[in-house]
């Protein structure tokens, strides 16, 4: 099955328009980017232990950071509140 790429970007833009899913989206890159650069920096100091533990730490903190700010896509979908 082939994929038009004008296609995907329809039904992208089309999501994006509900309010959830562009909050769901922007918050898990951020928490992505928070927990790569824990990770990476872990891996610079520690070597390969340290991109687990900064890992670990890096997606701890995302969490943290983004708790109950958003719903995943599942229920923005869905209409669950």
């Amino acid at each position: 099955m082939v994929l038009d790429q004008a296609a995907m970007i329809e039904l992208a833009t089309t999501l994006s328009d509900e309010v959830g899913i562009r909050a769901t989206a922007k918050e898990t890159a951020k928490g992505g980017l928070i927990a790569g650069i824990a990770c990476a920096m872990g891996g610079l100091v520690a070597g390969p232990p340290g991109l687990a533990v900064g890992g670990a730490v890096g997606g701890g903190i995302a969490y943290g950071l983004a708790r109950d700010k958003f719903k995943p896509l599942s229920k923005v979908r869905n209409g669950i509140n």
